[in-house]
């Protein structure tokens, strides 16, 4: 449970760092 909560996370973070990059 706790490794799943943690690819998400990780993943929303690399998605969030992405659309900055683009909007920058």
């Amino acid at each position: 449970m706790l490794f799943f909560f943690l690819m998400m996370f990780h993943t929303a973070l690399l998605w969030v760092n992405l659309g900055f990059g683009l909007c920058l």
